[in-house]
């Protein structure tokens, strides 16, 4: 009867999402309450305190996506304080700040250096290549139509994996890139800084759109703003340097977007079912492995990326009091 018992704890745990990692991935899901605009600009509040939940949403997909990311992605997600659900148009990521966050006694769940991120509703059981996609569509259109993505593993956890974490990679890129601090992320000069004219121009930001070119440019001349490619053959220049269009927009974006695509690649559900993703071209030119090196520096941020994931985290530092003795 005992070994009974456990195997039905085991396998609650497994459904409820808290397997392999400290936390009930199902409780920090939720809708995200009168429609929260984390931009902190005109018409939000400039402070722009910390959002909180509006209502219950499904769980079952985010208890999916859980339980097929790797334990260091599982050990980020946990470390979240919500995983909302928007109306979108994209999801976001927000670190609170502590130049910002934390100072109004009136605000108690303005907490300094919380995390949250959340998820688009229209995204929500879409594959990895429908998302790709997509992103591709809302940056270049015209070019979009001759390109498709596709998978050798089509289930909707990896799509939604992918979106809650590039999210969260924009949770460690703030976090790691506060404002007025000189923090950093270890492998990041070394390995994303050549791919920029102004590769510091992105950090100590405290808000980056989706899909922001005004940020920096490439040094490359050769290699187009994804805005400004105007061929297939031009696009697949662009993913010789960057993970994705989206991660060509700007040295936020090129980390960020690597570090989803990682998160994807390394998770447990493709070690088990050897997943492979690939760009396609209706006009002839080879299939583009996005699972692969792609050369030295794809190769490069790759590592850097699942360096990232597995070291950095959104938890709170912890700070240290000395005892007087």
């Amino acid at each position: 009867m005992r070994s009974t018992g456990l195997l039905l704890v085991l396998g609650t745990l497994l459904l409820t999402g808290t397997a392999h990692a400290q936390c009930t991935i199902a409780n920090k899901v939720c809708a995200v309450a009168n429609n929260f605009n984390p931009v902190p600009k005109p018409p939000n509040n400039p402070d722009n305190k910390s959002p909180t939940c509006g209502g219950s949403v499904a769980v079952t997909p985010f208890i999916d996506a859980f339980n097929a990311a790797s334990p260091s992605i599982r050990t980020s997600l946990c470390q979240l304080k919500n995983i909302f659900v928007s109306s979108g148009p994209q999801g976001w990521g927000r670190f609170n700040d502590p130049t910002k966050h934390g100072h109004d006694p009136h605000q108690p769940n303005d907490q300094a250096e919380d995390s949250y991120i959340a998820v688009a509703q229209m995204d929500i059981g879409k594959t990895f290549s429908q998302l790709q996609d997509q992103n591709l569509k809302l940056i270049n259109p015209s070019v979009a139509a001759n390109i498709n993505h596709a998978e050798t593993n089509t289930v909707p956890e990896l799509g939604l994996l992918y979106a809650m974490a590039h999210e969260l990679g924009h949770v460690i890129w703030h976090k790691q890139y506060p404002l007025g601090q000189p923090l950093h992320i270890p492998c990041y000069d070394a390995n994303f800084a050549s791919s920029w004219q102004h590769p510091n121009s992105g950090k100590g930001r405290r808000w980056t759109e989706f899909d922001d070119e005004t940020i920096d440019n490439h040094p490359n001349a050769n290699i187009k703003m994804p805005k400004a490619a105007t061929t297939p053959a031009e696009m697949a220049d662009i993913y010789k340097v960057y993970a994705t269009a989206l991660a060509g927009a700007n040295p936020e974006e090129d980390f960020v977007d690597m570090y989803a695509l990682e998160a994807v690649f390394s998770s447990t559900h493709c070690a088990k079912h050897s997943c492979t993703f690939a760009m396609n071209f209706s006009t002839g030119i080879p299939a583009v492995p996005l699972n692969g090196d792609r050369g030295t520096m794809i190769a490069g941020k790759r590592q850097c990326a699942n360096t990232a994931i597995s070291t950095l985290h959104p938890a709170r530092q912890i700070k240290r009091q000395r005892r007087h003795r």
